[in-house]
């Protein structure tokens, strides 16, 4: 995904957080839209699938295989970028799953 891309997922998910996220500066924002769009698709993926637990699982290996740098969707390279910049522990995505 682009910035652009990014951008566009917060600001039609959230205008609270779209307007909010403006006063960051550039380098933060780019990490906050990031962010949000690895939320946005995680709670998108749990209403679209079968089952909670189905969904989790998924959501585990995608986001664990984004932090580790292998493929996955987007949003989960994404955040995998800003885990490892920001040094975010690997622990609290897997719980927040």
């Amino acid at each position: 995904m682009t910035s652009a891309e990014f951008k566009a997922t917060i600001e039609a998910g959230s205008k609270s957080f779209s307007f909010a996220a403006r006063f960051f500066d550039q380098t933060t924002y780019q990490s906050v839209i990031r962010l949000y769009s690895w939320c946005r698709f995680c709670d998108d993926w749990v209403d679209k699938a079968g089952t909670p637990a189905t969904a989790a699982d998924q959501l585990l290996t995608w986001t664990i295989d984004g932090i580790n740098g292998r493929t996955a969707p987007a949003p989960f390279q994404a955040f995998g970028e800003i885990a490892r910049r920001h040094q975010i522990p690997e622990l609290y995505p897997l719980e927040l799953i």
